[in-house]
C-alpha cells in the first residue's frame, strides 16, 4: 500500500517555513519516489500550504479530490488547516477511509509548542490581522480557549480565517490518536536548527543530505512593535486564572 505523509500543524508551528522547503525540494522527493501536492494557482506562493485539498475534503468533493490525489508515488501533503477537525472524530475518520479507498496509508504529522509561547504566538497572529480579525480582550482571549480548548474567529467571512485554531494538545493528540494510533506522530516544535524538519526527513527514512536545508522562518510573530503587547500577555496570564490552563500541559 501506497503512504501519504500528512502534516497537520498545528498553527505557529514553523508550518510556513516547513512548507517552503517542501516546495523547493519537490523535485528532490520526486527523485525519491515521494510526491509533493501543490497548488500552482495558490495564494501561498513559493510554498504549499494545501488549503485547496482541505477546503475540498471539507466540501466533500471527493470526485476531485481523487483526481487530484490518485497517484503512483508515495505522497506529501501540508495544511495546517487539517489541525481544525481534531474537535471531530467523525471527521478525521472520514479523512482516514477517504485515503484508505485511494489504497493510501495516511500517516499523520503534528507538531505542538509550550501552551504559553503558543498563545503569545497565537494572540498575536490575531492583531496582525486585526483589521480582518475581531481582537478581544486578553483576557476574553484566555478565558475562551480555557473553556473551549480551540480560538475561531467566527464573524469574519474569509474562509482560511475562519477554522478552529486548536489551543488543546491533549485533545488533538488524543482524538487523532484514537484514529490513526501509531500512524499519528506528534513532536515539540522547535524554532532552531530545523528540527521539525529534520524529524520529518527521518519519519520518510530520507537523508538530509540529499536536501537543501535552510533556516527559514517566513512568518514571524512581531515582537519588536509589539513589545508592550507581549508584557501585558504574560502580566494577564500570570495574574488571571488563566494560569489554570493545565490541560494543555502534556
Amino acid at each position: 500500500m501506497k503512504k501519504c505523509y500528512l502534516h497537520i500543524g498545528n498553527f505557529k508551528t514553523g508550518s510556513t517555513s516547513f512548507q517552503k522547503f517542501l516546495f523547493q525540494n519537490r523535485k528532490k522527493f520526486e527523485s525519491q519516489k515521494f510526491e509533493v501536492i501543490y497548488d500552482k494557482n495558490i495564494y501561498f506562493k513559493k510554498t504549499i500550504n494545501n488549503l485547496r485539498i482541505f477546503k475540498l475534503f471539507s466540501e466533500k468533493k471527493f470526485n476531485i479530490l481523487k483526481k487530484i490525489l490518485t497517484k503512483r508515488k508515495d505522497l506529501i501533503l501540508s495544511s495546517e488547516y487539517f489541525s481544525s477537525l481534531s474537535f471531530d472524530l467523525e471527521k478525521i475518520k472520514l479523512l482516514q477511509n477517504f485515503f484508505k479507498k485511494l489504497s493510501y496509508k495516511l500517516i499523520i504529522i503534528y507538531f505542538y509548542r509550550d501552551d504559553n509561547e503558543f498563545l503569545y504566538s497565537l494572540y498575536s497572529e490575531i492583531l496582525k490581522h486585526r483589521k480582518r480579525i475581531e481582537v478581544e480582550k486578553i483576557f476574553d482571549f484566555l478565558k475562551f480557549v480555557k473553556e473551549k480548548g480551540y480560538f475561531q474567529n467566527k464573524k469574519n467571512k474569509i474562509y482560511f480565517l475562519n477554522f478552529k485554531y486548536p489551543v488543546n494538545n491533549k485533545i488533538v493528540i488524543k482524538n487523532w490518536k484514537k484514529v490513526f494510533g501509531k500512524n499519528f506522530n506528534y513532536f515539540k516544535f522547535d524554532k532552531s536548527n530545523n528540527r521539525s524538519i529534520l524529524q520529518f526527513l527521518k519519519l520518510t527514512n530520507l537523508n538530509k543530505k540529499d536536501f537543501d536545508i535552510k533556516d527559514i522562518n517566513l512568518n514571524k510573530t512581531r515582537n519588536i512593535k509589539f513589545w508592550h503587547i507581549k508584557r501585558k500577555f504574560y502580566y494577564n496570564y500570570l495574574k488571571s486564572e488563566s494560569k489554570k490552563i493545565n490541560f494543555l500541559k502534556l
